[in-house]
């Protein structure tokens, strides 16, 4: 179930970073493709991702909490509320930028400050953790070499959180 787990991780990841940058171009203004697909696909992975989470967490026993797995535990918890706070995200996400129109056209639409907030908030969750994931992903994959390609993720995922950040600052404000 694991091994599955890190294979979707892996999909999810090359999905929501399409996505990002997509979506990232669309809010620029720079672009009109809404890449439905994608997004529908990446839904059903991350509720895929997150059953199995569940699963494997009701399975698993955390770290004992003695003092000296105080780090382990805190990390294990983490993953676990950041995963928590993508999944309760996620839906307003969808409904605050998707309109449909004649039941078959998708447009962004006009979003407010209370919106702007969660938004905010689920990028940071995403970004949360994508940051604390990606090195257990390689390992879990088998990469031994992981250092380089875990350093070159964090800066492709990081660039594109900071550039989702400024392009959903852009089409709020504009």
């Amino acid at each position: 179930m694991r091994a599955l787990n890190h294979i979707l991780s892996v999909i999810l990841l090359l999905l929501l970073e399409i996505h990002i940058f997509f979506c990232s171009l669309l809010m620029f203004g720079w672009s009109r493709v809404i890449l439905e697909n994608v997004a529908r696909w990446e839904f059903i992975i991350i509720m895929l991702h997150a059953l199995i989470g569940i699963i494997l967490t009701f399975r698993t026993h955390p770290l004992r909490s003695e003092k000296k797995y105080l780090k382990e535990n805190c990390i294990y918890w983490l993953r676990r509320v950041t995963g928590i706070g993508i999944f309760v995200f996620s839906i307003p996400h969808i409904s605050m930028f998707v309109h449909w129109e004649n039941n078959s056209i998708a447009h962004l639409k006009k979003i407010v400050a209370f919106q702007m907030t969660e938004h905010v908030l689920f990028l940071l969750f995403i970004s949360a953790h994508l940051a604390m994931n990606i090195k257990p992903m390689l390992i879990g994959m088998g990469i031994q070499e992981y250092k380089k390609a875990e350093a070159v993720l964090q800066i492709v995922t990081g660039t594109l959180a900071v550039c989702a950040l400024v392009a959903s600052f852009v089409y709020y404000l504009g």
